[in-house]
């Protein structure tokens, strides 16, 4: 496709589309000048546009993820997105046919809109600079404007255009956040163009170069070009950049002939927070709509000449709202220089700087006000009224603040005030509605004395008050010239008007205490500090009397005071420095002003009280602890006081506080203590007493004791240990028990009810935690029976009263034998056979071989001492013994240290296989690893349970299986088969049940 889009220079146009839209982040409505299936009039050829790029608006109800995946499908790449309007900036293959691939995207339900990314130039006509300079200042009538207003700081005009020289001469300190929406970036390329635009708008008047039509405005650049071109996504980010920023008008000198809806949308966005929004109508004297000067919420500026005509380059048409001077104007341009330029885009800043005059004398207008005192204030040229060339008319700075209102009005109060204590001074003035109001006074220094209203949101209209005079701190204020001080403040800006009043003082002077009497002890307060209030400046005099009239101290003399809140302190000492005795006193103020006028004598009454007092008694010398009863004194009190009581031992220690700086008031109090200490545990029998420490409400303090009183302790023996214990012969058993009170202790061993060992006879034992032993012994020093015992601990107190502490104690001294019931023996096998088996305490051990009727064939192993735990013992082919035998029985026999003798038989057994097996156990190789075949033939139903171990120890000890399978038998043939879980030779067990009965089987791999 022809890229071709022709870029116009706008010059300054300011017009309101109706009234703000009041939230910001309200959805903003557009149309499209454009409808969106019209792709072919979309991506016509001679329009210039991104080759490589589209701008996809989709619906605000369609999620990120359907969004990626609708991007996705198109194989195009997200490129940037912008805030307002769900816009985003998509990058296509090359050679992509955009208008084809716009349809496609329309197809789908959650695309609302797709545009190409339009490229804009900037345009201009540069001349030399030999006409006058500025010859459009006068057409203006700026002299006549500045002299009601150069424009005030708090209005910021954005220059949405090329990079504006930020250092230049006559811009310098007016720049607020620069913006680069090409790069996201603070800094960009210089450019004359944007330079010229915000030099007409701000230019400093600084006796040097130029000067602005608003000079005390900021300028906001907002660089949005790169060359001479500037896409539509970019434009549409610098306009929503500056709406969020702070502008209050935006400038774009720029344009194109192809609506663009993204620019739209920004551009809704910034008047939906009130911002104006002014364009260059174009610079191709056509009447076709040039955007975004042609777009709703925007003034479209046409130009005219020094003659008041209209421009031979400027555009014309429906759009056109107002004029302005827009050839042969001179202003700023970069490197710091100045040059003369034509075109709408130098008329369209002419509009934005008169705006920002409006702006700045009246901040709280909204843009259809704006736009109102504009087309109420331009010369009408050309055709009575609107007309095509001209809008409205030209725009003239003095005529447009002439009819621009004050944002409040002046502020009306009376010229002098006499105070006396009930003259006021009337206030009043108008505010605007919904700003915030505030109405003060000031001194001749400028302090703020007097606080009428503060930041008071106003509903409109006339705002009333009044002053007697008196000032914030209660005083009245001396005589002398006030400004009362009206502020209307709104984020738009603040606005004052002041007023001033002629203040004549003449009020008698007054002292007046806060309180009557107050009372004091300099024994705990080194000064009796008293607030008092003084009505106006004067001279005061304090001095202290006793009861009696006599003078004790001067305390002030003729002392100058300003009016308001004071104090004056007193450190109950008398003139010679000696501290007063208790009792009442009475500090007097006597006050006299500068025109020797006095005022009425004040006294306040102070006494003086140093002392506190107190006493107690118990209610018992005796104190039986029995859990239930509580010690208790009597505590009596001569004035409201705070008590803290602490329980001390005999050696004076802390054991307890029972109160803790609690408020009593005068007369007799009941303390209690329940014999605890702070840990919650019972006192120890002794002399105790109570320590009490009183402090009155002036701080001072006294202490005292209580008489002793002694604590019996009744409360029943307490005994805690272990419910049960053990007895080995290798481990006696071990037990603690404690003692919570001291105690006669005795400990026994009962079997049944029948003694069998004195641990320890009827013995004096204190508190504590305390141990016993015992081996198994009786009191004959014998060995008992195995079995289970009693052991009892019986503590007994003074007072006849006995805890018993009992437990059981299983004994074990037999040595016990776990043995396998049947062994294999291989009687043509090197080793015949090997038995393990397991002691639970040392013995003393006799291994025997016996044939089948019991007698004696070998003897393996004769008293020798083993551990406990696993043993075993070996028959080796060096023992004659009858291959013949179908078994053979091994007894093991072992004795402890007590001489106590167990015995355990078991078979070797040559054909170990038992009965129900019908077929040798095989194990037959298959693709994974071995399995395990038994085959076995029941007589009725049963189960084989089928454990595996990785060693014959834990066979033999019943150890843990590391597999574990239940095989359901039925009555006749049963074939089982399991797949060995590790490569190793293992050691199997098969149990078979059968009712009641078990029969269980071994199997060591290494046999077969």
């Amino acid at each position: 496709m022809k890229r071709f889009y022709s870029i116009v220079i706008v010059f300054s146009f300011l017009f309101i589309f109706g009234s703000a839209v009041k939230a910001e982040g309200q959805d903003v409505k557009i149309e499209p000048d454009i409808p969106k299936h019209d792709t072919e009039a979309l991506f016509e050829e001679e329009k210039e546009f991104d080759s490589r790029e589209l701008v996809i608006k989709f619906r605000n109800d369609a999620t990120n993820l359907e969004k990626e995946a609708i991007l996705k499908g198109f194989h195009v790449k997200k490129v940037d997105s912008q805030k307002v309007g769900n816009y985003h900036l998509v990058s296509v293959p090359k050679g992509t046919d955009l208008q084809l691939l716009a349809d496609k995207f329309l197809k789908n339900k959650q695309v609302e809109y797709v545009e190409p990314n339009y490229e804009i130039e900037s345009q201009y006509k540069p001349k030399d600079p030999k006409y006058s300079k500025q010859w459009y200042l006068k057409k203006l009538n700026m002299p006549k404007a500045w002299d009601i207003s150069k424009g005030a700081a708090h209005v910021t005009v954005a220059v949405v255009d090329g990079g504006v020289q930020t250092n230049h001469p006559d811009l310098t300190g007016k720049i607020v956040k620069p913006y680069n929406a090409v790069t996201g970036g603070t800094t960009y390329p210089v450019d004359d163009h944007g330079t010229h635009v915000a030099g007409i708008i701000a230019a400093t008047i600084n006796k040097t170069g130029i000067s602005g039509i608003s000079p005390n405005v900021k300028i906001m650049p907002v660089n949005v070009f790169e060359g001479d071109f500037a896409d539509s996504f970019i434009i549409a980010d610098g306009i929503t950049y500056a709406a969020d920023s702070g502008a209050d008008i935006i400038n774009l000198s720029l344009g194109s002939y192809y609506y663009s809806s993204v620019i739209d949308s920004a551009i809704s966005y910034a008047a939906s927070k009130g911002i104006v929004v002014i364009a260059a109508a174009g610079n191709d004297d056509t009447n076709y709509k040039a955007y975004p000067a042609a777009n709703d919420h925007v003034l479209g500026i046409s130009a005219t000449t020094k003659y008041d005509k209209i421009t031979w380059f400027s555009n014309y048409g429906k759009y056109i709202d107002f004029s302005a001077p827009g050839e042969d104007i001179y202003s700023t341009v970069s490197r710091s220089r100045y040059d003369s330029y034509d075109g709408t885009s130098m008329a369209s800043p002419v509009v934005a700087g008169v705006t920002a005059l409006i702006l700045s004398k009246n901040p709280y207008l909204s843009p259809s006000q704006v736009t109102g005192i504009l087309k109420s204030s331009s010369v009408d040229l050309g055709k009575k009224k609107w007309d095509h060339f001209y809008g409205y008319g030209r725009v003239d700075a003095y005529r447009a603040l002439s009819k621009t209102p004050a944002p409040m009005s002046s502020v009306s109060s009376s010229k002098a005030l006499v105070e006396n204590g009930k003259n006021k001074a009337s206030i009043s003035f108008t505010a605007p509605k919904g700003k915030t109001v505030s109405l003060y006074v000031q001194n001749s220094k400028g302090t703020v004395v007097r606080k009428l209203i503060t930041n008071k949101v106003w509903t409109g209209g006339k705002v009333s008050a009044s002053w007697n005079g008196k000032l914030d701190n209660g005083a009245y204020a001396g005589s002398g010239t006030y400004k009362i001080v009206a502020k209307v403040s709104h984020p738009k800006g603040t606005v004052y008007r002041t007023s001033s009043i002629k203040v004549t003082e003449k009020i008698k002077p007054d002292v007046a205490f806060s309180s009557s009497s107050t009372a004091y002890s300099p024994a705990v307060k080194a000064n009796l500090s008293t607030s008092f209030h003084l009505n106006k400046s004067a001279k005061v005099s304090a001095a202290v009397y006793d009861a009696r009239g006599k003078l004790v101290r001067t305390v002030w003399s003729n002392k100058s005071l300003s009016g308001g809140k004071r104090y004056v302190d007193w450190n109950g000492k008398d003139s010679k420095g000696y501290r007063v005795k208790d009792g009442i006193y009475y500090l007097k103020l006597n006050v006299i002003d500068s025109k020797k006028v006095k005022g009425k004598t004040k006294s306040y009454k102070v006494t003086i009280d140093t002392t506190t007092n107190g006493s107690i008694s118990n209610t018992s010398q005796t104190y039986k602890l029995d859990g239930n009863n509580k010690s208790a004194a009597r505590i009596n009190l001569t004035e409201k006081s705070y008590l803290t009581v602490t329980v001390l031992d005999y050696q004076g220690k802390a054991v307890k506080q029972v109160i803790s700086n609690k408020a009593y008031n005068a007369g007799t109090h009941t303390v209690y203590w329940d014999g605890k200490t702070s840990i919650n545990s019972y006192s120890k029998e002794g002399n105790y007493s109570f320590l009490v420490e009183v402090r009155d409400s002036l701080g001072n303090k006294k202490s005292f004791k209580s008489s002793i009183f002694k604590i019996e302790d009744l409360i029943k023996p307490r005994i805690a240990g272990p419910n049960s214990a053990a007895v080995r012969s290798e481990n006696p058993a071990n037990i603690s028990y404690t003692l919570l009170k001291a105690g006669n202790v005795e400990i026994n061993i009962y079997k049944g009810s029948e003694l069998v060992k004195t641990i320890m006879p009827r013995t004096a034992k204190p508190a504590g935690t305390f141990s016993f032993t015992w081996n198994g012994l009786d009191n004959s020093d014998q060995p008992v029976e195995d079995g289970a015992y009693t052991y009892q601990v019986k503590v007994s107190d003074p007072y006849n009263s006995e805890t018993i502490l009992a437990g059981t104690m299983n004994v074990a001294l037999t040595v016990g034998i776990t043995n396998p019931t049947s062994v294999p023996y291989y009687p043509e096998e090197q080793i015949l056979s090997e038995v393990f088996y397991k002691l639970s305490n040392p013995a003393k051990v006799t291994v025997d071989i016996l044939d089948q009727n019991g007698a004696q064939l070998a003897n393996l192993v004769t008293n020798e001492q083993l551990e406990a735990g696993i043993q075993s013992f070996k028959l080796d082919r060096g023992l004659v013994i009858d291959p013949a035998n179908d078994f053979l029985v091994y007894r093991i026999t072992a004795v402890n240290a007590f001489g106590q003798t167990a015995t355990s038989d078991g078979k070797l057994v040559k054909d170990i296989k038992p009965n129900w097996l019908t077929q040798e156990i095989r194990f037959i190789e298959d693709s994974v690893n071995k399995r395990l075949e038994v085959d076995a033939t029941l007589l009725g139903d049963g189960e084989a349970k089928l454990l595996v171990y990785d060693n014959g120890l834990d066979l033999l000890n019943d150890g843990t299986a590391i597999e574990s399978k239940v095989f359901p038998l039925a009555d006749g043939l049963n074939h089982i088969s399991d797949t060995k879980p590790l490569t190793s030779n293992l050691h199997y067990k098969i149990v078979y049940t059968n009712g009641s009965q078990s029969y269980s089987f071994m199997i060591n791999e290494d046999n077969y």
